[in-house]
């Protein structure tokens, strides 16, 4: 795995939001995005079940002059468990990247119901 962007806390208000662009190593084949997940050793990141989140990566081939829908992922926060009862630490979207040199990434996240309390990680790999 190579991190593109480490956790970082984020503070999003409802509304469409964007972040990056983060430039994607000309050897990556999968790019992740993740947020982190309400879980006992994480309380305090999107506690409320009514916070809604549509996040989407958009991917650019040409540096960054333009770019395209990629893939994308919604959830409701509060807790979540997995079919083996434990607790998701995050939600994640992941897909498997074009070949080509000078790509870069962003995301866009759309929040309704309430403040989005997270972590964003972005990894490429």
């Amino acid at each position: 795995m190579a991190l593109v962007i480490a956790p970082i806390p984020i503070n999003v208000p409802i509304g469409r939001n964007e972040v990056g662009p983060w430039n994607i190593p000309d050897v990556a084949t999968m790019i992740t995005l993740r947020l982190g997940r309400f879980t006992a050793s994480t309380p305090l990141l999107w506690t409320l079940a009514g916070t809604i989140v549509n996040a989407e990566l958009h991917l650019s081939l040409d540096g960054g002059a333009s770019y395209q829908f990629f893939c994308g992922m919604g959830s409701r926060g509060g807790s979540f468990s997995r079919r083996d009862l434990t607790e998701a630490p995050h939600s994640s979207v992941s897909r498997l990247l074009p070949a080509q040199a000078g790509r870069k990434a962003k995301a866009f996240l759309e929040v309704t119901g309430g403040v989005l309390v997270s972590s964003l990680e972005i990894d490429a790999s």
